[in-house]
């Protein structure tokens, strides 16, 4: 078993950043590994960077993109500018980002982001663990997923 919570991302967001070439400018993995006893399991970034533990913060991946991604899930990457982004982020916070932590959490999340979001988004969810759904969806233009483990 991992002796640690982040220990299943790190080796995943290492290997992933491994296998992308640098026309990738961000990546998100959601992993099932059973019989973990944390939340885990989510990896969301860019891959020319080290990888880290969410921290809450909004960061710029360049090209256009930023990163927001809580501790436990759920992250989320969008394009476009950081004003924006900080004012999608803050209306997220105060309601579906924090209620994402379960299947219909993170419908309502993409369906909000389909609605109000930006033109490109990438999102994802804990895939291992207690109450993990193992969620991954996006926008790019008129191209929509919605996928779970």
């Amino acid at each position: 078993m991992l002796a640690d919570p982040a220990a299943l991302d790190r080796v995943a967001a290492e290997a992933a950043r491994r296998c992308c070439g640098r026309e990738v400018p961000a990546l998100g993995l959601s992993l099932l590994a059973p019989g973990l006893p944390w939340r885990t399991g989510g990896v969301l970034g860019s891959p020319r960077r080290a990888a880290r533990s969410a921290e809450n913060l909004l960061e710029d991946l360049g090209a256009g993109l930023w990163l927001y991604a809580a501790p436990g899930g759920p992250g989320l990457v969008c394009a476009g500018g950081r004003e924006e982004t900080l004012e999608l982020m803050a209306e997220l916070e105060a309601g579906l980002f924090t209620a994402a932590h379960s299947l219909a959490g993170m419908r309502a999340l993409y369906a909000y982001l389909l609605e109000r979001g930006p033109d490109s988004f990438l999102g994802l969810s804990d895939g291992s663990g207690p109450g993990a759904e193992g969620v991954l969806f996006g926008r790019a233009g008129s191209q929509r997923f919605f996928a779970t483990l």
